[in-house]
């Protein structure tokens, strides 16, 4: 599985789109540096451009080069993370990531995903990627390689195997950019759980 980490590092390093598995689904990535290939992702899945794509990365620590991590991120992140959970949180004023990327957002969703393959692939990587579900817009997200395959073809240029999603269910979504935390979406984290750490 090394060599399949290193092989898809280095795609992502050439501006190639990869899927690979999470604890929840398969996902869609691409280096979030990469404009044309933030764009294919887009084209790929049929998504409207108003419709904002996620960050993964490896670790915590390397959020802090695009957003702004307040104490209660940390928090959530030291409990949850790596774990089915995405933070939305302000884009730092001097933030890496691309204007082109969230075109009208002042805000950036990250997510540190639970599963040996994705962070080997992020940390080999060592930089944020753009990441979302593998499927078409509207579609259910795919769960194992045989569903990536059936949505895409041989549109993407790497599929990672690493079985079947654990879950199924995408990431729970929390909006840290206000006073008040905001569930944007319910997975397998209730937002009673997030409110008890802080």
């Amino acid at each position: 599985m090394n060599e399949k980490i290193i092989q898809a590092s280095s795609m992502l390093r050439r501006g190639k789109i990869v899927a690979f598995p999470t604890e929840t689904v398969y996902a869609l990535a691409a280096d979030a540096a990469n404009i044309q290939a933030i764009s294919e992702i887009y084209k790929l899945k049929g998504r409207a451009k108003n419709n904002p794509l996620a960050v993964f990365v490896g670790d915590i620590k390397n959020v802090e080069n695009f957003a702004y991590v307040d104490e209660r991120a940390r928090k959530i992140a030291e409990k949850f993370c790596p774990g089915p959970i995405t933070l939305v949180l302000p884009k730092s004023a001097d933030s890496i990531l691309p204007g082109e990327m969230n075109p009208g957002y002042d805000s950036v969703a990250v997510r540190i995903p639970d599963n040996a393959v994705a962070l080997g692939i992020l940390r080999e990587f060592g930089k944020p990627v753009i990441a979302t579900s593998a499927n078409i817009s509207g579609q259910a997200a795919a769960v194992n390689v045989a569903q990536v395959r059936e949505y895409f073809g041989d549109r993407i240029d790497l599929v990672i195997g690493g079985g079947r999603a654990e879950s199924g269910i995408a990431s729970t979504i929390v909006d840290l950019t206000g006073g008040e935390i905001k569930l944007l979406r319910q997975g397998n984290i209730e937002l009673a759980e997030i409110l008890a750490v802080l």
